[in-house]
This record gives structure tokens, sequence and C-alpha cells, in this order.
């Protein structure tokens, strides 16, 4: 093999190492949150399986969640029994529970990161999200979320300082039809 051969072979080889190397670097939290970011308004049908420390099956309901960024966050229970929660914009306690859910299921990485200690790991097909509190009133009820997918968020999981343990499923993902009122509450 002679020098021209071998330095065609060793330049063909450098560009396809830096070409890799660049698309590795592209899979990042911006590019994540290109990939599964959700209009303003959508709404998610949720399985939630709810482990409590000390019990030993899990408690499990089924309904729709209502993400409004300028309304708040509706979560309708439907089974085993019909119940309305409500965490709206323009009540201060709720506001707060209210923003930064609306921001984990809509994956808006800079208002996570006020709240957060986002890190990602996976790939564009089979991403994972571990989200760890970064202030002190989040971190007395949560310890970690999970986010896990590829389209969308389609699996979060949160776990509590008592170890309880929330996994919700999400699917139907898609904009607000009809949502439910709170005014009644």
């Amino acid at each position: 093999m002679g020098l021209r051969s071998m330095l065609r072979s060793l330049t063909f080889i450098v560009l396809v190492s830096v070409s890799l190397s660049a698309f590795g670097d592209e899979w990042n939290l911006e590019a994540w949150q290109d990939h599964v970011k959700q209009s303003n308004r959508f709404q998610v049908a949720f399985s939630q399986t709810k482990q409590i420390s000390g019990m030993r099956a899990p408690l499990r309901s089924e309904g729709i969640i209502y993400v409004d960024q300028s309304y708040g966050v509706i979560w309708q229970t439907i089974e085993p029994f019909n119940s309305l929660i409500c965490w709206t914009n323009d009540d201060e306690q709720s506001s707060v529970i209210a923003q930064w859910f609306g921001d984990v299921l809509s994956a808006d990485v800079a208002k996570l990161r006020q709240h957060f200690v986002v890190e990602l790991s996976g790939d564009i097909d089979a991403w994972q999200v571990n989200l760890t509190p970064a202030n002190e009133f989040i971190a007395r009820a949560l310890t970690q979320i999970t986010l896990r997918g590829s389209a969308s968020v389609s699996d979060v999981e949160y776990r509590e300082p008592g170890g309880h343990v929330t996994t919700l499923q999400l699917s139907d993902n898609r904009p607000i039809e009809r949502q439910p009122s709170c005014e009644a509450q």
C-alpha cells in the first residue's frame, strides 16, 4: 500500500470518526426537547400504579391529564372512581405543582432546569431523563422523577422520600378536545 493510499485511508477514518462524534454530540437535552416537546395545550390518558411502602398490592387508577400552560393542570381520574383535581396557575399553592408537572409532561428543558437537575441517557428511539429536585420544596415531596419514551413521554415514575413509587403509563397524547371545568371545585 502506497503512501497516498494510506493517507486517503487515514483521512477517511478521521472523517468518519469526527462525523460519528458530532452525531453523538447532537443528542442532548435540547435535541430531546425538540423531539418530544408538546404544545401548550394537550391531554394524555394515564394508567397509574402507586406502590405504597408497607402495602402488598399497589393502588391502580386510570384517567386523563389535561395540561394547559396558561391555565394549569387538571387530573381527572375515571377508574376506580371519578374525581377531579385542579392545579391552577391563579392559586399560589397549586401553581407550583401545575407549573413543574406541566413542564415535566411537556418536556420544557429551560423550565425543568429551574426546578431539577436534568440528566439524559439513551438515544432518540429509547431515551430516559432523570430529574432530581434542585429545590427544597420539591425535594420534600419527591426524590426523583424518571421519564422514558421515544416519540413522546410514555412513562413517568416518581419516587417519594417515604419509599412510595408511582408509575404513570401515558398514551393517546393529543390536543385538548374538551377540558372539564374546575369551577365547581
